[in-house]
């Protein structure tokens, strides 16, 4: 049967436009099919195996458009040219492969961020911890990947998946348009590498079963003033395709195979989220049981049982135990614990200077005059734990606030909510020394009257107690909501899989194309005529007048029986969103104190860091030599030109004096420099 004159074939390239027998075509055979390429397959019979090509391949868009009528059925570009030679006969072959083929030969690309010859520093806080950073961060495009998740890392749908799959193609040149996408539920993330934009749109199509794709061909773009074919994909849930009904009996109806598929409408639906959260280095499983319906047996027979694996949380929290008792400047067993020579044995008869006699009936009594003054060294506000009146010399100023207690045992970070001030406590004493016998055998007694003694403690507000800051936190990936539902009710209708064949004088006439709608079939079983079965490929030979469709199950999705159901996550691997979105796999654990020393001399008191103390880029490439980055203005009394701005810190030999013999240890310290004051 000779091809009608109805059907014509444009090359874009060059504008030519021709009835497909004057291109020497003698078959034409078009098939449509959802979630791959469509094909029209060309032979042209008694053309020379040798002849020049009709349609060339080129990855700059030129397709080649099929038109029934004046209207386009079909627009491809030429991917294969079959030649045949024999001695009785020859030919070419044109393979034209639709707008999939540029979705499968598209690399998807996502954002990544990347660190490079990172220094530590103080003043960037991420996450509530000092992070790494030196140079901009940089971002690059690859084929790493973690689909279901957006550039920042939450979690988006199956629909803002799959567009923006599309989009990456679009930008990278693919001639296609972005229809109407149904799929739109929250689904696991899933890491992946080196996937085409068609791969990651099938993966997310993995959780819709009942989800046909297919092209409008008879969309166009207008570019410059010029218009062309511009096909536009659309994606549409079972229950959003319009139905095509036929009899079974009478024209066109040409052949039926048929069959029903009850056994693979699932009872139940149980997906099983795991996650792994840590806490300050500890693991802990958690179990999200996510079942449809409710009250169904999760493991009865036909039951969908999936465990998935989710990222999970990773929370870090700095911890600091700090032990802290009450001033008690007029307790003499205070100042005993305070200054240990005072118990020593030859202190005798030890007692307040301000009112004598009977020590243990005046503990804690006002009128022993015991006084507390806050120490602020040098006439100033001072946070540098090196000149902060920790020696008498350097105190030259009283003033600050004396808080009730004083830290006996740990350290107070600067993240502790609360205050301390270094103080000067001071009492009048009196006291004997034994100082041995003379030369009579008389005890010798040196007489201490009215003798202040002194004792620095940091004082506080705080009380004894283990103290938490959260240091950082990893948001786990989110638990899908309602996926188990939904898949269950893309599977429960009763699916029918099988072919229908019609034959008529044109491919076409009674309606079409077919693919992305649902088939009903009247005279036959009364089911049959609301079956509505997704049509998912169709074969049309042009010059027969024959159309074949293929309906059920998606065969393309996933294989008709109940290991795909179960295959839908079996591969699936989860990513670390973090590294994608800062350049950073995990966060440090910081399970006591962090940064900063008690501020001993300040005017208010809580802790101040001295030294940054993240380690980075080696110093001038030596093997083993590194930085440490200070702050000039807690150095040297924030004399911050006196100080280099990177002071570069060795290991270095010195020798030492131990137990009679000369040793060396390894001192780690810096280049000499001029202190402030010269």
């Amino acid at each position: 049967m000779a091809l009608s004159q109805i059907w014509t074939l444009l090359r874009t390239s060059d504008g030519l436009e021709q009835p497909l027998s004057a291109w020497g075509i003698s078959a034409a055979v078009l098939t449509r099919r959802t979630q791959r390429p469509d094909e029209l397959a060309l032979q042209l019979a008694g053309v020379a195996f040798d002849a020049a090509e009709l349609f060339p391949f080129s990855y700059a868009p030129a397709p080649v458009v099929l038109k029934r009528n004046g209207a386009v059925y079909f627009v491809g570009v030429a991917t294969h040219t079959p030649r045949m030679g024999r001695p009785s006969a020859e030919g070419v072959g044109y393979t034209l492969e639709g707008p999939w083929w540029w979705l499968e030969h598209t690399p998807y690309v996502q954002k990544w961020t990347f660190l490079t010859d990172v220094i530590y520093r103080q003043t960037w806080q991420y996450y509530g911890w000092t992070p790494p950073h030196g140079p901009a961060p940089a971002q690059s495009y690859i084929t790493n990947l973690i689909l279901a998740l957006d550039e920042t890392g939450a979690a988006i749908k199956t629909g803002a998946q799959i567009i923006d799959a599309l989009n990456v193609a679009i930008m990278a040149g693919a001639p296609i348009q972005i229809g109407t996408i149904d799929p739109n539920i929250a689904v696991p993330s899933e890491a992946a590498r080196d996937l085409s934009c068609a791969e990651v749109i099938r993966r997310m199509l993995r959780w819709h079963p009942d989800c046909v794709a297919w092209w409008d061909y008879t969309t166009t773009k207008t570019m410059g003033g010029v218009t062309s074919p511009c096909p536009t994909i659309n994606i549409r849930q079972r229950a959003n395709l319009t139905a095509a009904s036929f009899a079974v009996v009478g024209a066109p109806a040409s052949g039926l195979d048929i069959a029903a598929r009850p056994e693979l409408a699932p009872p139940v639906v149980v997906l099983n989220y795991e996650q792994l959260n840590n806490l300050n280095d500890q693991d802990q499983r958690t179990l999200t049981v996510d079942k449809y319906p409710t009250g169904a047996n999760a493991t009865q027979p036909g039951a969908v049982v999936m465990t998935i694996n989710l990222q999970g949380e990773k929370t870090t929290y700095m911890r600091q135990y700090i032990k802290t008792a009450e001033i008690k400047v007029n307790n003499l067993t205070w100042w005993q614990e305070r200054l240990p020579w005072l118990n020593d044995a030859n202190i005798k008869n030890l007692d307040y200077a301000a009112n004598p006699g009977n020590p243990t009936a005046n503990i804690d009594s006002l009128s022993n005059a015991g006084t507390v003054t806050g120490m602020v060294p040098d006439g100033g506000a001072d946070t540098n734990a090196a000149n902060d009146g920790t020696d008498k010399a350097n105190a030259s100023t009283s003033g600050g606030t004396v808080f009730p207690n004083f830290l006996v045992e740990g350290d107070i970070p600067n993240w502790i909510t609360g205050n301390a001030q270094m103080v000067l406590a001071a009492l009048q004493v009196n006291y004997d020394v034994t100082m041995g016998n003379d030369a009579n055998g008389n005890p010798v007694v040196e007489q201490h009257r009215n003798e202040t003694i002194f004792v620095k403690v940091l004082s506080t507000d705080l009380n004894t107690g283990w103290y938490n800051q959260l240091s950082g936190v990893y948001i786990g990936e989110p638990v899908p909501e309602g996926l188990a539902e939904n898949y269950y009710n893309a599977l429960a209708p009763l699916q029918y899989e099988g072919s229908w064949e019609i034959t008529e004088a044109e491919c076409g006439t009674a309606g079409g194309p077919y693919l992305g709608r649902v088939l009903n079939l009247t005279d036959g079983l009364t089911a049959w005529a609301t079956m509505n079965a997704a049509i998912f490929e169709t074969t049309e030979n042009l010059a027969k007048g024959t159309t074949r469709l293929r309906f059920g199950p998606v065969a393309y999705l996933s294989p008709q029986d109940w290991i795909a159901w179960y295959r839908v996550n079996r591969w699936r691997e989860i990513g670390d969103r973090h590294a994608r979105v800062n350049g950073l796999l995990s966060i440090g654990s910081h399970p006591a104190g962090g940064s900063g020393k008690h501020d001993r001399g300040g005017s208010g008191g809580k802790a101040q860091p001295q030294f940054t103390t993240w380690v980075g880029t080696p110093t001038g490439g030596n093997p083993g030599m590194y930085k440490i980055v200070t702050n000039p203005a807690q150095v040297d009394g924030g004399a911050a030109a006196a100080v280099p701005s990177d002071l570069a810190v060795y290991l270095r030999p010195i020798q030492v004096c131990d137990g009679g013999e000369q040793m060396t240890i390894l001192v780690l310290c810096s280049q000499a420099y001029t202190p402030s004051g010269g």
